[in-house]
């Protein structure tokens, strides 16, 4: 996922739901160890199968698993922005919807952003 309306999309295609990490990495409210380096800010990012979040939040990797997923740094990039007006119109309803009836009253259309 890399922006708003890609994760409209995802329940317009009927997923149950959308992992976002990647999409706030970097932010102030992922929260990330901030690290300086070479006069630049990045931001600590791991995924939760990685041995990092192993030992932080299950006291190491158990002996019958193994750590699959990746720590890197990533460019520290502030706050998450708000997101523009016209993203919330993917999901614009006069009443509130489920994201199984999301799925089942989507309409696509093909659009160019170049």
């Amino acid at each position: 996922m890399l922006h708003a309306r890609d994760v409209a999309k995802a329940f317009g295609g009927a997923a149950d739901f959308v992992m976002l990490g990647g999409m706030f990495a970097g932010h102030d409210e992922s929260g990330g160890e901030r690290i300086e380096r070479d006069g630049k800010s990045y931001q600590r990012f791991y995924g939760m199968s990685s041995k990092a979040a192993m030992q932080r939040y299950s006291g190491g990797v158990a002996g019958y698993r193994a750590a699959e997923g990746k720590e890197v740094l990533v460019p520290y990039r502030g706050p998450v922005p708000k997101p523009p007006r016209r993203s919330s119109a993917a999901c614009a309803r006069p009443a509130p919807m489920s994201a199984r009836a999301v799925s089942r009253n989507c309409q696509s259309a093909r659009r160019s952003y170049g």
